[in-house]
């Protein structure tokens, strides 16, 4: 019986050294597949921040296309605005050279107006002296023909006052008589 024993001991020893093996190996097998996960993991974490790049960059490489063709649009528009105030530039010059042309067409019928304006007061300021030349002409005569006239009442009231005292005389010499 003590055989037995000691057989069933050597086989419950090896069991426990079976089952301290297969919990090493267990750990091991553990820690293998937890590494692999974590590698796993961190794999597919840089995976994903790899994609968010690439989309990032993708978004960047649209934005800036778009910006290019914007900018290529607003060069358009510069050239074609350029263009346009370049034709704008050209009829106001072609305008102001008309408009001189007129200002001077214009200074020069001015220049005449006033040549003939002055042409005309001279005339008048010469009819002016004539007329007044002819009104102390006439007036002068007046005075003239005025004191001429003077003169002859004066004369003709001491012939009037002679011939009246006379009368008078003749008649006191005849009331005398």
């Amino acid at each position: 019986g003590d055989d037995r024993a000691a057989s069933f001991q050597a086989l419950l020893a090896e069991l426990s050294a079976l089952k301290g093996d297969y919990r090493s190996l267990q750990t091991k097998l553990d820690r293998v597949l937890n590494d692999k996960t974590k590698k796993e993991v961190a794999l597919l974490a840089d995976l994903a921040r790899i994609e968010e790049e690439v989309q990032k960059r993708e978004q960047v490489r649209q934005s800036l296309e778009t910006m290019l063709n914007e900018t290529r649009g607003k060069l358009q528009e510069a050239q074609n605005r350029e263009a346009r105030l370049t034709g704008d530039v050209e009829a106001l010059k072609q305008q102001l050279k008309t408009t001189d042309e007129k200002v001077a067409s214009l200074q020069a019928d001015v220049s005449n107006a006033q040549r003939q304006r002055d042409e005309e007061q001279r005339a008048s300021e010469l009819i002016k002296e004539e007329l007044s030349k002819a009104a102390d002409a006439a007036q002068q005569q007046h005075d003239d023909v005025t004191r001429a006239k003077d003169v002859q009442i004066k004369a003709l009231q001491q012939q009037v006052t002679e011939l009246t005292r006379r009368v008078e005389e003749q008649h006191r010499d005849t009331q005398q008589k």
